[in-house]
């Protein structure tokens, strides 16, 4: 298996280097390819991957080809290339809000595509990625796609018709749960503690917490019922919280998410 990018940016950067890292291919059998050439220069000295000066030169090389781009430049590079290179390969694309159905109108007839929806966090290997594929794509082909992206997190494969709901949960989460640790950290501040230090306490505080749901499999709720005694400090804080509709304003924030994704992918 070869894998070629178009585009070196920082999702592509955290894809080779989780691949690279996980020896899922050789060094040299991943190519990038960007209009920044300092982008492919700094990966293949520090990850040893293969540039192309191209990507119709890429095309020449690769068996799945990732669109790491922008949803707007992603189509116009796509069309413009020969139908002819895409023979026996697989597009996948990472753009957010760009549709199955957009991309194949930018690729020859019956083209496998795979659309994926990662977020930041595969930057630390920890990303939640959203995965589903038109009607041409092998099971074989859909395995291997899948270990790519399992070298930088959990894929997830869903109906398309999730995908707004997942950008509003995984993609865009991330700086909701950025801001609630801020949040928390100035709280600490108001009353007396170093921010730095703040910070890094309320983010342990948060991994942690994310690791229990995740590893015990318990509901949220019994856990915070674990945590809060009678009468304590716990229950004070979360009658606070709810008094001012803490849940019903995540809820809002979501649904606000959700509805600019479609109305930005045109649904």
């Amino acid at each position: 298996m070869k894998i070629g990018f178009i585009g070196a940016g920082k999702m592509a950067t955290a894809l080779v280097n989780g691949i690279v890292s996980s020896k899922l291919v050789p060094s040299n059998d991943v190519f990038v390819t960007d209009i920044n050439a300092d982008a492919t220069a700094k990966l293949k000295q520090e990850l040893n991957v293969s540039v192309a000066d191209s990507v119709e030169n890429m095309l020449s090389k690769v068996d799945i080809v990732i669109t790491a781009v922008g949803p707007k430049v992603a189509p116009q590079i796509l069309s413009g290339i020969k139908d002819e290179l895409f023979k026996d390969k697989t597009v996948v694309s990472i753009a957010a809000g760009l549709q199955l159905d957009t991309l194949a109108a930018a690729l020859p007839v019956k083209t496998p595509i795979v659309r994926i929806m990662p977020n930041i966090n595969a930057v630390v290997g920890e990303a939640a990625i959203a995965l589903c594929t038109n009607d041409y794509v092998e099971d074989s082909v859909k395995a291997d796609v899948k270990k790519i992206f399992e070298s930088v997190g959990t894929v997830y494969e869903l109906p398309e018709s999730q995908f707004s709901i997942f950008t509003a949960i995984s993609g865009s989460s991330p700086a909701y749960a950025y801001l609630f640790i801020d949040s928390i950290a100035r709280g600490a501040v108001k009353n007396g503690m170093n921010k730095d230090l703040a910070t890094k306490i309320a983010a342990e505080a948060v991994l942690g917490s994310a690791k229990m749901i995740k590893e015990t499999g318990e509901e949220p709720w019994t856990l915070i019922n674990n945590v809060s005694s009678p009468g304590g400090t716990t229950v004070a804080g979360l009658v606070e919280l709810e008094d001012n509709a803490f849940i019903s304003t995540v809820i809002k924030g979501i649904d606000a998410t959700i509805n600019k994704d479609k109305e930005l992918s045109g649904k």
